[in-house]
């Protein structure tokens, strides 16, 4: 049987792990944000370089940023549209595909 000291010895290690799994997600949160900051300050300098007239460079640079922004949801899209009826053989052609496969992986849906 456990005495009251052991109980609250095992309770204090079990929240000592939780703070360490709590904090792991605090980190990947914030990195996540940081992401999506730079990301969308990136897009929004590449328009910036547009208004001022460097558009070939605004366009390059607003590519950059939109891939910074969507980057997690290609994968996603991807799958959607190897699935299509149309686009899914267009897809499946060994060139695309390997083109496709290192942006996104054939295997990285969720389901």
């Amino acid at each position: 049987m456990l005495s009251l000291e052991s109980f609250a010895e095992e309770r204090e290690k079990e929240r000592e792990r939780e703070r360490g799994f709590f904090s792991l997600f605090r980190h990947s949160q914030r990195a996540n944000l940081l992401i999506k900051h730079q990301g969308s300050s990136i897009f929004a300098g590449g328009i910036f370089l547009v208004l001022m007239g460097w558009a070939a460079t605004g366009m390059i640079v607003e590519a950059y940023g939109f891939w910074l922004l969507f980057a997690g949801f290609f994968p996603t899209v991807l799958g959607f549209l190897r699935r299509a009826p149309v686009l899914g053989p267009l897809l499946d052609n060994p060139g695309v595909k390997r083109a496709l496969n290192k942006v996104a992986p054939a295997q990285s849906l969720p389901m």
